[in-house]
């Protein structure tokens, strides 16, 4: 993965933001080398999700496959290797139809700065849960614990003042929560 990548990103829709970082302390960090934390306006909606990164593969450019025509990040939402996969595929946009199979995200190459770069995410099934059916008790419960998701809408590069803000706006909840009373029913 570009060391850029790692980094706050936004929602276009200004919905979510998300922070790619390397994994610290996890349980499998050779599968699962990065970590994902994924805010919506008001509040942490998931912490410290184990990601693994997925290059794309050389020659797939124009293939349909998400997963083979773009670098992409696997995080895992659930159950490792048995739940819900957000997807997040690192696009550069193509502005010629002709290219790339004329799909509207291209592979990013290395000279494409960060700041061209999108993340364009998509819900996923692992193995197992595509086994199991979207119709399963268990699978429905994960599916409507991962509505946070939808709608999709692109991740952009934050910018160093919005990483700012955003760093500054975690420290003002913490400190809330730390000095917040406690509950006397405790």
């Amino acid at each position: 993965m570009r060391e850029d990548y790692l980094r706050l990103w936004m929602s276009v829709d200004g919905r979510l933001t998300l922070r790619i970082a390397p994994a610290t302390g996890t349980a499998d960090p050779a599968k699962y080398p990065y970590r994902v934390d994924i805010y919506g306006a008001d509040s942490q909606i998931e912490i410290n999700l184990p990601a693994s990164w997925h290059p794309r593969v050389v020659g797939a450019e124009c293939e349909s496959s998400g997963l083979r025509r773009l670098d992409t990040l696997l995080v895992e939402l659930g159950d490792r290797g048995t739940g819900q996969i957000y997807m997040l595929h690192f696009g550069q946009h193509n502005s010629d139809p002709d290219a790339f199979g004329g799909f509207k995200w291209a592979p990013v190459s290395a000279d494409v700065p960060v700041t061209k770069v999108q993340c364009v995410p998509a819900l996923g099934a692992s193995y197992m849960e595509s086994l199991l059916s979207f119709y399963d008790d268990e699978i429905q419960e994960e599916y409507e614990d991962s509505r946070w998701t939808r709608p999709y809408a692109n991740f952009r590069p934050a910018t160093a003042d919005e990483d700012a803000g955003h760093r500054e706006t975690l420290a003002r909840r913490r400190h809330k929560a730390k000095c917040a009373p406690s509950d006397p029913k405790g």
